[in-house]
């Protein structure tokens, strides 16, 4: 019974009240799918095969999927090399600024 009376309150004093409980409702309910979902694991098209030693398709990848994603790489203009360095900045980035945040705490 608190709660109902608290609510119509609220209702009575804050202005727009309806249109901010039914946005908090939908923040809540971003959230909790957000934060139930996982991060989609990167699946590797490619294997080495043991006898050559040389780059096969993976079992159960389709040519053209291995083309997109070829072609993709392709477009962004850097070589293998150059991908690299950023993914090892990205990272090095990352570390420095969760060492930043944790001198704030």
């Amino acid at each position: 019974m608190k709660a109902k009376a608290a609510e119509m309150a609220l209702k009575g004093n804050v202005p727009y009240y309806g249109a901010i409980k039914a946005g908090m409702k939908r923040a809540a309910a971003g959230q909790q799918a957000s934060s139930g979902s996982r991060k989609k694991k990167r699946v590797r098209l490619t294997d080495i095969s043991r006898g050559t030693g040389k780059a096969i398709l993976r079992d159960g990848v389709a040519v053209n999927r291995a083309i997109k994603k070829l072609y993709d790489y392709e477009e962004t203009g850097l070589s293998p090399h150059e991908i690299f360095i950023l993914i090892e900045r990205e990272r090095n980035l990352t570390k420095r600024l969760e060492k930043m945040m944790d001198w704030e705490e």
